[in-house]
């Protein structure tokens, strides 16, 4: 039997491991949150592997759900199902109180949905399966397994049908003297990319991007924007690699652009010993969470929301850094009736 030379072992540094658990800084613990739950997802795949990705698929949601739920206050919900909007009716009478005439459509089905159940009733609630209405909506979270341009198209659908049925509802509540609607955070964690049979991957930064950036350019008018609060995609994630997030962009004095841009997915962290600043953990499940407190009802502290130890986080730009616009500057303003 052959002997192992241990001298010439290029594991780990068990040292430097221990040692990076125990810096006692808020960015290692955020970066913790998501590499622990990428290891257990892992442990799952290890067991099944493919035998069955829709029983795979729907453990990252339930996983995903369990864990925004430790994280926002109690006043709000997690759940997943549809949202039901109310909508006119057509010609009503002018005797008869519109609301008590009035229609509904309802969203497509929705992964997560984090809601108000402090002060919005709930409309029907299974266990975690809910129906809301829009009111109470505070963000929504549909979570990908193996991203490709297929995938990207059917989440973009999703948010286009959800944010056109929003604009006709907050329409419908403004004519009746209701309260109107807000922006919802709509957000999209892809936890992997889709690789071809030769091990290519089927999408990356810049293709989700450009992507989004294409659906919106293609199936919104800068009419359909002006009209209303329209709610957009805020950021879509690759888990532990980076994330593309709404922006505005200005080359100039003269021209601003609203788009996507891609950002990297680690924390910067800065070496204790060298002060050289090096690639961390994974940021994208923390800033995940950061962006859902953002849409809630309550005081925000961006020292435990965000915890980068850098500024812009361009400062490090991922590889497949850039900006895509969607639309001009001009697109975007509101229009008088909103007032």
């Amino acid at each position: 039997m052959g002997s192992t030379n241990f001298s010439e072992y290029s594991g780990p540094n068990l040292r430097e491991e221990y040692l990076n658990t125990r810096r006692g800084d808020l960015t290692t613990y955020a970066g913790m949150i998501g590499e622990g739950f990428s290891s257990t997802l892992n442990r799952l795949a290890q067991l099944i592997g493919n035998a069955h990705e829709p029983s795979l698929g729907a453990y990252k949601e339930r996983l995903l759900m369990n864990l925004i739920r430790d994280f926002v206050p109690k006043r709000y919900e997690v759940g997943t199902g549809f949202v039901l909007f109310p909508s006119e009716y057509g010609k009503i009478p002018d005797e008869n109180v519109p609301w008590n005439l009035h229609k509904y459509k309802v969203s497509k089905q929705l992964d997560i949905i984090v809601y108000d159940s402090f002060n919005y009733p709930i409309i029907f609630k299974d266990g975690d399966f809910v129906i809301v209405r829009p009111e109470a909506v505070c963000s929504i979270v549909e979570v990908k397994g193996a991203l490709d341009t297929k995938q990207i198209t059917s989440f973009m659908d999703l948010f286009i049908d959800f944010a056109r049925k929003w604009v006709e509802t907050d329409l419908y509540y403004r004519k009746n003297r209701l309260t109107p609607l807000g922006y919802p955070k709509l957000l999209v964690m892809n936890w992997l990319v889709a690789v071809d049979s030769k091990g290519k991957p089927r999408s990356n930064g810049r293709l989700l991007r450009k992507k989004i950036a294409e659906e919106y350019r293609k199936n919104i008018s800068p009419e359909e924007i002006r009209s209303a609060r329209y709610p957009l995609l805020r950021t879509a994630y690759i888990y532990n690699d980076c994330y593309v997030c709404s922006s505005l962009y200005s080359p100039d004095e003269e021209k601003t652009y609203a788009g996507y841009w891609t950002l990297r997915g680690k924390f910067i962290q800065y070496n204790d010993k060298t002060g050289e600043p090096i690639l961390g953990p994974d940021k994208t499940v923390s800033d995940l969470l950061s962006e859902i407190q953002d849409s809630l009802d309550t005081p925000k502290n961006r020292i435990f929301s965000n915890v980068d130890q850098v500024g812009w986080p361009g400062d490090f730009p991922h590889r497949d850094d850039g900006f895509d616009a969607c639309f001009t500057g001009a697109d975007l303003m509101a229009s008088s009736t909103d007032d």
